[in-house]
């Protein structure tokens, strides 16, 4: 079997999407303006929104990934996110500086 296909119910080999950090970056930045366009009124995208992120990211990237793998995508990312700020919490000790764009201890040591 190659690496990086997975089987499909009719025994075809599907491509695994390859997500280079910089296309990480421009599904976010599309996510963004589909969400401050108000294509995620609640918890979820609607379904014109996601069919909008198809297209964009298709027309931007080049790539021609269906709703599926963009939908795990975003769930990937979301579970990364959700991670991310269990990190950062006080049981940590870590805190993020938004401008330096590092993380920063907040146990402050006296002496």
């Amino acid at each position: 079997m190659v690496k990086n296909k997975t089987m499909a119910a009719t025994n075809e080999p599907i491509e695994k999407a390859m997500w280079q950090p910089h296309i990480v970056n421009i599904f976010c930045d599309i996510c963004i303006k589909e969400i401050e366009n108000g294509g995620k009124p609640k918890s979820h995208f609607t379904k014109e929104t996601w069919k909008s992120l198809v297209q964009t990211f298709g027309r931007e990237t080049g790539r021609a990934y269906e709703y599926n793998k963009l939908k795990n995508k975003w769930d990937q990312l979301k579970k990364d996110y959700l991670l991310w700020r269990t990190l950062l919490g006080t049981d940590t000790g870590l805190g993020w500086d938004s401008e330096k764009y590092t993380l920063f201890s907040l146990i402050i040591y006296r002496f």
